[in-house]
């Protein structure tokens, strides 16, 4: 048997001579035998029959064609590469990217990129922009294209039908592969939703032959015919890198016979390797609307928006008359609702022929949503707390103590007791705040910083300044007392003169007697607090500020040999004075002056506070206290300085009355012991204002108690001599 064999060599369409000049074909030729090799550049062929002429019987095979496929790198060459998956693109329109990285077989690190979703953001309408077709794209997969372009020629393919609307209604999509064998990958009648077709494109294999244009387009014919619906434009997109090398000359054959059945065909040349007057042959008239050339694969991004703009040329369009009124809203305010307008279209192909007669678009636009006008609401009643003072501890002296705002973590309330002619009590609570980001701690009855807070007395914690209101007071009641004119410290019972007692005055709206700056008590001015501990443990001063117990273990009046009547603090209690609470605030004090005498008579170890409105926010703005060992030690807190200035370890001998004074005058805070100046420092500025009341026997409310007697506690808003202190020490 003489068989005629054409090798392609180099994928160039080289045809040996044939060796067996008098015969003719007949038939087909046969399909294209598998590759036979995975990879590496493998061989494929086909053969057909003939008949000999000079004796009439059948040659089979006669003519054989072998043509290269599978024409990259296994994975034992060194140009190898272990690729990953790609990854997705980094955008759904406007242009953007996706990569994968590799290893090479030295273990080098590779990346590669393409673009992707280049197409125009504008969303296309299926009907009054593309209308719908039935779409071929025949893909050339030869050796020439590269692997890498391949990927960029199926990203291509994705980003054109992204602005298509495909549906079993709408555009149908198929799609031919070729390279020395035509597979027909994706029949026109498989109706696959969009998201799964993109995913078939860009898992179709690389064939990495030679390139059979012509045999293509005739796979396109057979599927277009298979899938040809009534009414619907036929469109194919054709894509090539080179020139035919397996039978070119069915190739501008095929392609008339397609454009003679109806189909517009779209030619798309890369690089510059094409052979143009074959691609021009393949394309529609006219060729610069229907032929399209680019330099390299990457440039194919770049007219996706042209391709889809010519395809829509060719398919259905919309007329359309103007947009009616928008209808009435439904609601005139409360919305938002819906209003809509709506025009009227009719369907048209590119002959002119009305394929649908009546389509109404639709538009709508949101209506009334301002707000109804109201009735104000009725405001709600303020949450107002049970306070119930009468709980309070007031002690034998107290008049004043304090409770927590249950409702408020920054706020409490000072429960003020006022007794009743009959001997009974009247309770009224007053409602007061810390200041902002400080909070009232009940157990140290002050306001202290975050650091030290406990919320265990309330429920919700506010800022500070949310207000909560007053709760409601007692009855208002009829007071059955009279004024007595010209003298406040006196009232009338029954038209009979009474007396309220040393240092009250008469209030007719409480109806009782309260303490007040009466004009028959002789006080000095020039005092702004003098606790002489000889009747009561209550302030004798012009101002009569309040003191209140801190505990149960109360701190007495007690008698000593020495002194006479004093006060015992037993290292468990303190007198609380909230007349220094904020005391300091926009004041501007440049002067203070403090004078005790004290007897230590307990543990020497600890410390213990003699007074000082401390510690309950920082460093307290005056402060003299005995330290650990027979020492003790005052201070001053500043505006000009970072910390407080201390004269430290001033010695004192226990159980021995010591007269302890300290001046600041502005410039030195001197310390004296027994009239003697013992030790001064350097500081000026004004005093700092503290968040907090003054302690007598503790270092703070609740720790650091004194232990032992004290007396004739003299407190000026100025500097004391040294004469005025010896006059102290001699009292």
């Amino acid at each position: 048997m003489r068989v005629a064999l054409i090798t392609l060599a180099s994928l160039a369409a080289v045809f040996a001579a044939p060796t067996v000049p008098d015969v003719e074909e007949i038939g087909d030729w046969s399909p294209w035998t598998a590759c036979d090799a995975d990879c590496g550049s493998g061989k494929m062929s086909r053969t057909i029959d003939c008949i000999d002429l000079g004796t009439g019987s059948v040659v089979s095979p006669c003519k054989k064609i072998e043509a290269n496929c599978n024409s990259f790198p296994c994975i034992n060459d060194p140009r190898y590469v272990f690729w990953q998956q790609w990854g997705p693109c980094d955008s759904e329109c406007g242009g953007g990217l996706r990569s994968r990285t590799g290893t090479n077989q030295a273990s080098e690190e590779l990346r590669q990129e393409i673009n992707c979703q280049a197409q125009s953001c504008t969303p296309l309408d299926p009907h009054e922009e593309c209308g719908v077709a039935n779409v071929i794209f025949v893909l050339d997969s030869s050796q020439s294209v590269g692997e890498l372009n391949w990927y960029v020629v199926k990203q291509f393919v994705i980003d054109v039908i992204s602005k298509l609307t495909i549906g079993p209604d709408q555009t149908h999509v198929g799609l031919v592969i070729y390279a020395t064998d035509v597979q027909a990958v994706v029949p026109l009648t498989m109706h696959m939703n969009v998201e799964d077709l993109k995913e078939q494109i860009w898992q179709l294999p690389y064939l990495a032959g030679a390139t059979n244009t012509g045999e293509a387009i005739r796979a396109m014919r057979s599927m277009m015919a298979a899938g040809r619906r009534q009414d619907v434009k036929d469109i194919a997109f054709v894509l090539s890198d080179g020139m035919t090398n397996i039978v070119p000359g069915i190739v501008q054959t095929e392609a008339q016979l397609a454009k003679d059945e109806g189909i517009t065909i779209f030619s798309i040349a890369v690089t510059q390797e094409i052979d143009e007057a074959e691609m021009i042959g393949i394309a529609s008239e006219p060729a610069d609307t229907y032929y399209s050339y680019v330099n390299n694969f990457e440039e194919l991004q770049a007219i996706i928006d042209d391709i889809v703009a010519g395809a829509c040329e060719v398919t259905n369009v919309m007329v359309c008359g103007g947009w009616s009124d928008w209808s009435e809203c439904p609601v005139s305010c409360g919305g938002p609702a819906t209003q809509k307008s709506t025009k009227v279209c009719q369907l048209v192909d590119s002959t002119g022929k009305v394929l649908i007669e009546e389509i109404v678009r639709e538009k709508t636009q949101e209506c009334g949503a301002d707000a109804c006008p109201t009735l104000a609401p009725e405001p709600e009643e303020p949450v107002v707390p049970v306070i119930d003072c009468s709980t309070c501890d007031f002690g034998p002296y107290g008049r004043v103590q304090y409770l927590a705002d249950p409702l408020n973590c920054n706020c409490f309330y000072q429960c003020q007791r006022l007794t009743e002619i009959d001997g009974s009590f009247t309770y009224i609570p007053h409602h007061q705040c810390c200041a902002p980001s400080l909070f009232w701690r009940q157990s140290w009855l002050t306001c202290v910083t975050d650091m030290f807070k406990v919320t265990e007395n309330c429920i919700v914690q506010l800022p500070a300044d949310i207000s909560t209101p007053e709760p409601a007071t007692t009855p208002e009641r009829i007071c059955a007392l009279g004024t007595v004119p010209g003298k406040p410290g006196f009232f009338l019972n029954g038209g009979i003169e009474q007396t309220c007692g040393p240092n009250m005055v008469f209030d007719f709206g409480l109806c009782t007697c309260i303490p007040g700056a009466n004009p028959d008590v002789i006080c000095d001015s020039d005092v702004l607090l003098y606790y002489p501990f000889d009747e009561d443990l209550d302030d004798h001063s012009c101002t009569r500020a309040s003191s209140t117990q801190t505990s149960e273990a109360s701190v007495v009046l007690t008698s000593d040999v020495d002194r006479g009547t004093v006060a015992k603090f037993n290292g468990a209690s303190s007198l609380h004075v909230g007349y220094i609470y904020n005391y300091f605030a926009d004041r501007y004090v440049k002067q203070w002056s403090m004078a005790v005498w004290v007897k230590r008579t307990g543990n020497t170890a600890g410390l213990g506070g003699v007074i000082n409105n401390g510690d309950c926010v920082a460093a307290p703005s005056f402060d003299i206290h005995v330290g650990g060992g027979d020492v003790t030690s005052c201070s001053v807190d500043t505006d000009s300085v970072s910390a407080m200035v201390a004269i430290q370890d001033v010695a004192i001998t226990a159980n021995v009355w010591e007269h302890v004074a300290m001046v600041y005058d502005g410039k030195d805070i001197t310390m004296y012991r027994n009239a003697s100046s013992v030790a001064h420092l350097a500081v000026q500025g004004n005093i700092e204002n503290r968040q907090c009341p003054m302690n007598i026997g503790a270092q703070h409310a609740g720790s650091d108690y004194f232990e032992g007697l004290m007396d004739d506690i003299y407190i000026y808003e100025r500097a004391l001599s040294l004469d005025e202190i010896t006059k102290l020490s001699k009292l």
